[in-house]
């Protein structure tokens, strides 16, 4: 091989070598664009994920404090039924005394 092929050889692989280079670099770029792309489509869905979590977390306590409040009240009411109940207990009691009591001094001793 002449040094003028030689040479030709050279330049024809330079040339490849930078188009291949080139092809490449525009080729990595490309992916490097769609990874951006698909980061940046990530990103507001995680955001949106986040969002609709604060919302979830919102919605969540505000049923917590009524569940509580429902609860306080329904020990309340509890309570008090518990109380009207030992109250009528007490009346039974009393009211069947008097009944008695009311039956003997009625009864006509012979």
């Amino acid at each position: 091989m002449s040094a003028q092929q030689e040479m030709e050889l050279n330049d024809y692989m330079r040339e490849e070598n930078d188009f291949f280079i080139d092809n490449e670099k525009k080729r990595q770029e490309q992916i490097i664009k769609k990874q951006d792309e698909q980061l940046n489509k990530l990103s507001e869905n995680i955001n949106t994920v986040h969002e609709v979590s604060l919302i979830i977390n919102d919605e969540i306590s505000q049923q917590d404090q009524i569940i509580n409040e429902v609860a306080d009240k329904v020990d309340h009411t509890d309570s008090r039924i518990v109380s009207t109940r030992k109250k009528i207990d007490q009346v039974i009691e009393k009211s069947s005394s008097l009944f008695i009591l009311y039956i003997f001094s009625n009864t006509k001793i012979s």
